[in-house]
């Protein structure tokens, strides 16, 4: 839905009074709740509607920002880059200009484009260091207090590990999906949610190591071809439902962890196993 169409109107429809604005009479608290709900890039257009919601984007607590709000407007790889070009440029200007050191939920999701446009740009590189600047901006405010971090078809490497391992001190709901990961391990002591689904490794012979003592629920969906080092867990006393899915277990590469790996869940109090070789 376009701005265009949902300015407000100058004058009340059918006659000459003015209309009334009560949208705008709100308090910031319950326009930040209702912007929550829109796209990154819906709100920062609402600047336009008037005086009153200039800088209201820039302290909105939730950020949602989506690359399919850059659609391509032809089939050529020139189209491709340029939709690209036009979506990393909003998101520079957006993490530069944001408060984010008052995000309380960041979700970044890009779409899985074509391969060799990908490698060749980089995109995915452009998408993690987009997350390590919005982390260690916002840390050196003592009111950093994300606490829900969503990412989709994210380059992951070692220096985001660090940042969200001490660089989240709030951080309880992590979900990540179809991510690429150039990391070992997954450390956290705030975590209390943790989503890792169908992501894989640049790295041979990688194994995925969570650290992350505070969690309540644990999912994992994993292809164990990418992750042929093995799957550990450390302790998780507060751990009440924990699902594990191989997605793809080649050679019966997890066989050699798998019990070390179930034990270490022994507290769970919910547990769901999805095609496991016993």
């Amino acid at each position: 839905m376009e701005l265009g169409s949902t300015r407000k109107c100058s004058r009340a429809r059918g006659g000459g009074g003015l209309a009334v604005d009560r949208l705008s009479e709100l308090p910031d608290c319950l326009l930040h709740i209702i912007l929550s709900f829109m796209k990154a890039r819906q709100v920062v257009q609402t600047c336009v509607l008037s005086k009153r919601w200039e800088h209201l984007w820039r302290t909105v607590p939730c950020l949602d920002v989506d690359h399919e709000e850059f659609p391509e407007t032809g089939s050529t790889i020139q189209d491709e880059y340029k939709a690209w070009h036009n979506f990393e440029d909003f998101v520079d200007n957006l993490l530069l200009s944001h408060e984010i050191a008052r995000l309380d939920s960041f979700r970044l999701h890009v779409n899985n484009v074509n391969r060799s446009y990908m490698y060749g740009y980089g995109w995915g590189l452009h998408a993690s260091r987009w997350i390590r600047r919005s982390i260690k901006y916002s840390s050196k405010v003592d009111a950093w207090t994300l606490r829900r971090l969503h990412l989709s078809h994210i380059y992951l490497d070692d220096l985001f590990a660090k940042h969200i391992g001490s660089g989240c001190p709030s951080l309880e709901d992590l979900d990540i999906k179809r991510c690429t990961f150039a990391l070992d391990e997954i450390s956290s002591n705030s975590l209390k949610s943790l989503v890792i689904n169908d992501c894989h490794s640049t790295r041979h012979h990688t194994k995925l190591i969570v650290k992350a003592p505070a969690t309540a629920s644990l999912r994992l969906a994993l292809n164990l071809y990418y992750f042929t080092g093995g799957l550990f867990v450390t302790e998780m006393p507060s751990l009440s439902a924990a699902s594990v899915s191989v997605l793809d277990n080649p050679k019966g590469t997890f066989h050699h962890n798998r019990w070390e790996f179930i034990v270490s869940l022994c507290n769970v109090t919910t547990l769901v196993l999805s095609d496991f070789q016993t």
